[in-house]
């Protein structure tokens, strides 16, 4: 048997519930889940001389246990992705809600046109040597 003290496979013997102070009775079951029923084992390394309690259940729950943990283990394994994607998606938006705010100056500053300003925009090929001229934005 498995000794979770020596961590390998000893020889190990079963010894009464009282002395590993547990009351009696080997046969359980869980009422939520009557299905779930075992028998509950206390046992005694021989090289270390450790007390445990083991427990006998029937191998289909086992295999459920099984599965259900490598379920679990997807789900972590999807849970940390979705947050490492999502920190990401953040900063994205971050960024794009920084250039519609750019955007929207824009917008207001074509929409506040004045004669001069349209003066400034209207030829981009006469550009004074101190003034760059921009180009106004195209709708």
């Amino acid at each position: 048997m498995y000794c979770p003290s020596c961590e390998e496979i000893q020889d190990c013997k079963a010894i009464p519930e009282g002395k590993a102070g547990l009351k009696g009775g080997q046969r359980w079951q869980r009422t939520d889940y009557p299905d779930l029923q075992w028998f509950r084992r206390v046992r005694q390394c021989l090289d270390c001389e450790e007390i445990f309690v083991t427990a006998e259940i029937r191998e289909n729950i086992l295999e459920e246990l099984v599965a259900l943990r490598d379920a679990l283990s997807d789900i972590k394994i999807n849970a940390e992705k979705y947050q490492r994607e999502s920190v990401v998606a953040s900063r994205t938006l971050s960024k794009l809600s920084e250039s519609l705010s750019v955007l929207r100056a824009l917008d207001l500053y074509k929409q506040e046109s004045t004669p001069e300003l349209d003066e400034f925009f209207a030829d981009p090929e006469k550009e004074d040597e101190d003034v760059p001229r921009p180009r106004r934005p195209q709708r």
